[in-house]
């Protein structure tokens, strides 16, 4: 028998009601009732139970659901669950649900079978139970059983569709199933709820952008845009998308866009620049890059854009100072030693064009060279690699003087003619040419 005790000879059945209004007025004499430790066989329980009216039976159920409750606030787990045992044990025809509390007395005892029993148990009486289907469902997920899970979740948002948490844990175990069509359709009802939760729109987007093929990804964003057009980050998501599969012309139209909704945010100008320079509307992409840098004037990032844009442009002196700039805003921009050494590089290549190199350019080639080892000694290993493989490249393409060049023209320690004229003698970098010259003696 579930959740009964005698103490002594088992009562008969013509006794059995009397017996059990001695013991209802022991109980409230007492204050309290026992904890069953006898057992009896169903059946007689059953029959025995039926004997009382349903005002005692009522009133032994309140005992018991009242001692069970007090028992689980204090987190008397063990004592509350024999209680509420016995709770289901005199509601026979199952009326009164205590299969919540069950269940978490079991989780707490670390009875986890006899939690899922309890829940399932508590879904078979009462199937309109959004928590016993939710938790249900949780421990199906734990289990890895996700197919059940899902169903459980299901039934829990049919009684409550308006819940916004079982709709997020539909779509996670719609992305846990791969069933990536169920996701995006959850995301986008919970999105159509929290219109303003940009952590339900992001999840969605990444979900479009790696499961549907990049057409249907940028039609989601723009329809997005369209729908919500003062939303700003809407917008940036969609420029960004347009920006990534090279739709430059449409990207630079929606960072106008943004930037002019939200002028002191850099990211729109960035896009703006990174967008003109893919489009070679180089003098737009300065443009853009300086106002990121008038927003973050220690963006050494957008200064060596700058530079690099200046670089394609041949205009050296402009490349010069933006790679300076870069330095003093981060010292530790080896990006930066890299596009200096490419602008003296790029200058001295132009001056010898087919011919083989004067001695002159050669010098400058020499500049190059020791600023392309000072970008190898960065911390930064892009700018490190590209600074080994300028060393190397000028080394292994005898671009930069052999002692023997320096034997044919000693005192001449700094370039000279108009391609030149650029470059000045009091500059840091010029200084190298000396210190390499002396290192080949003679």
């Amino acid at each position: 028998m579930r959740g009964l005790i005698f103490i002594g000879d088992l009562p008969t059945k013509e006794s059995w009601k009397r017996y059990m209004i001695m013991f209802l007025a022991l109980v409230f004499m007492a204050g309290c009732a026992p904890l069953p430790d006898l057992e009896e066989e169903e059946g007689t329980e059953t029959e025995a139970v039926q004997t009382l009216s349903k005002a005692e039976l009522d009133e032994l159920i309140g005992k018991y659901r009242s001692f069970a409750h007090e028992d689980w606030k204090k987190g008397k787990y063990e004592e509350a669950k024999q209680y509420y045992d016995s709770v289901l044990t005199y509601d026979y025809d199952h009326k009164i649900n205590v299969y919540r509390a069950l269940a978490d007395c079991c989780i707490n005892l670390k009875d986890h079978e006899g939690a899922i029993h309890n829940y399932e148990t508590g879904i078979k009486y009462f199937p309109d139970d959004d928590y016993l289907r939710s938790s249900l469902a949780l421990v199906y997920k734990g289990m890895g059983r996700i197919e059940e899970s899902i169903e459980q979740q299901l039934e829990a948002i049919r009684i409550k569709p308006e819940n916004i948490d079982f709709k997020m844990s539909l779509a996670e175990l719609y992305v846990k199933a791969e069933d990536f069509d169920g996701a995006i359709k959850t995301y986008q009802e919970l999105m159509e709820m929290l219109p303003d939760d940009e952590s339900i729109r992001k999840k969605y987007e990444l979900l479009v952008m790696t499961q549907r093929d990049p057409e249907e990804f940028l039609q989601t964003l723009r329809e997005g845009v369209e729908a919500f057009p003062a939303d700003v980050a809407r917008r940036l998501s969609y420029a960004n998308a347009l920006l990534d599969q090279g739709l430059n012309k449409e990207a630079v139209a929606e960072y106008r866009k943004y930037s002019e909704q939200v002028p002191d945010d850099a990211k729109g100008w960035n896009g703006q620049a990174k967008a003109n320079d893919n489009l070679e509307n180089t003098q737009a992409a300065i443009a853009a890059y300086k106002k990121v840098v008038n927003l973050e004037p220690k963006n050494s990032i957008a200064m060596v854009a700058i530079g690099e844009d200046y670089l394609t442009m041949k205009n050296w002196n402009k490349v010069r100072i933006w790679s300076k700039k870069a330095l003093s805003a981060d010292p530790k921009a080896g990006s930066a030693w890299v596009l200096l050494g490419d602008a003296y590089q790029e200058s001295a290549d132009i001056s010898s064009g087919e011919k083989t190199p004067s001695y002159n350019d050669k010098l400058v080639f020499l500049i190059a060279y020791g600023l392309y080892k000072k970008a190898s000694t960065s911390q930064d290993i892009d700018a490190a690699s590209d600074g080994e493989r300028g060393m190397h490249y000028l080394k292994a393409s005898e671009l930069i003087p052999a002692k023997e060049d320096w034997f044919m023209n000693k005192g001449k320690i700094f370039p000279v003619g108009s391609q030149y004229k650029w470059i000045d003698k009091s500059w840091a970098e010029t200084k190298y040419i000396e210190k390499y010259l002396e290192s080949l003696g003679g």
